[in-house]
């Protein structure tokens, strides 16, 4: 019998890749980049010159591929897609975490 290992909820930090809530924060801002530009049906080069990025990085944003930008180009590309972006700093009950929300694109 296959012996099952329930995932801690970050698959980075699963497979002991390093800094993986980073990891993890950078996968969820690349996926809500994706869905906004797949929801406004641009086209990879109309994206790129908005986003101001090469047209192969741009495809794949389009394509959901996982762009390894810093969280600062990230949090860029997203005010100029026109969304907020907020970062908050709360106390926890249990053991500090990396969130990331997103409302509807």
């Amino acid at each position: 019998m296959n012996e099952v290992t329930e995932g801690s909820g970050n698959v980075f930090a699963d497979l002991g890749m390093p800094n993986p809530e980073e990891r993890q924060m950078r996968s969820a801002l690349v996926y809500e980049l994706h869905t906004i530009l797949k929801a406004r049906k641009l086209q990879k080069d109309v994206a790129a010159k908005l986003l101001e990025l090469p047209a192969p990085m741009a495809a794949d944003l389009l394509k959901g591929r996982f762009v390894d930008l810093p969280l600062a180009q990230l949090f860029a590309l997203l005010i100029r897609l026109n969304r907020d972006v907020e970062i908050r700093i709360k106390p926890v009950n249990e053991g500090a975490r990396l969130h990331v929300s997103a409302l509807s694109a």
